[in-house]
């Protein structure tokens, strides 16, 4: 059992840029999480348990804002096919234990909620044949079980996820009507990350991120299709 509010405000400055503020409150009792608990008899594995472990107190605060640079700084009368788009997206949270006397869960993070975290990318078309993107994107480190436990551990399970951050580029363009050309690449800093734990398939062990990677796409629009 459990309730949920939030309170928001959302509009635009002068017309020129665009943003929602949202503020939330999740309270849920009783919540179900995953500990690691020692067996009772030989050989005394520590053991994954899944169960109702705690109440659990989630609040945080999510904003988004995006804007044309290009029309920030030209009359409105002015009517440009150039845009410049550039958003940020961005959230606070923080997740808590209460409410029990377990002291190894009272007042640990909740699992896989991440304090912070960011996104934010430009966009650039002209004259509608050439568009380019950039996006940049963070997240801060996370736990994966209610005793918030730092590893390692052999199996890899359970432990931190630590914070980590990438950066996207694409670009594409309209040759003629029939002819589009897409590139890209993604992850450009080349960041060794992982942003999940499995204990089954295909792990157990952390889900570790592609490197970077290139692509390419040429598309034709055939008459009638």
């Amino acid at each position: 059992r459990g309730f949920n509010a939030d309170l928001g405000i959302r509009g635009n400055v002068l017309e020129k840029v665009v943003f929602d503020v949202t503020g939330f409150l999740m309270m849920y009792n009783n919540r179900i999480g995953s500990i690691y608990e020692a067996e009772d008899e030989a050989p005394y594995r520590n053991l994954k348990v899944v169960r109702n472990i705690s109440d659990a107190r989630v609040f945080g605060l999510e904003a988004f804002a995006e804007t044309d640079i290009i029309r920030i700084f030209t009359a409105d009368s002015i009517d440009t096919k150039n845009k410049l788009n550039w958003f940020i997206n961005t959230s606070i949270m923080n997740g808590r234990y209460i409410n029990t006397d377990n002291t190894s869960i009272k007042g640990n993070k909740v699992e896989l909620i991440p304090e912070f975290t960011f996104k934010t990318g430009l966009t650039f078309k002209y004259h509608d044949k050439l568009s380019t993107s950039f996006l940049f994107s963070s997240l801060s480190e996370q736990f994966t079980d209610a005793t918030n436990e730092i590893g390692p551990v052999p199996s890899a399970v359970i432990g931190l996820i630590p914070s980590y951050y990438a950066i996207d580029l694409g670009v594409s363009y309209v040759f003629t009507k029939v002819v589009k050309l897409e590139a890209g690449v993604n992850n450009l800093s080349n960041n060794m990350y992982f942003s999940r734990r499995a204990d089954g398939y295909p792990g157990p062990g952390i889900i570790p991120s592609d490197g970077r990677s290139f692509y390419a796409t040429l598309q034709l629009k055939l008459a009638g299709s």
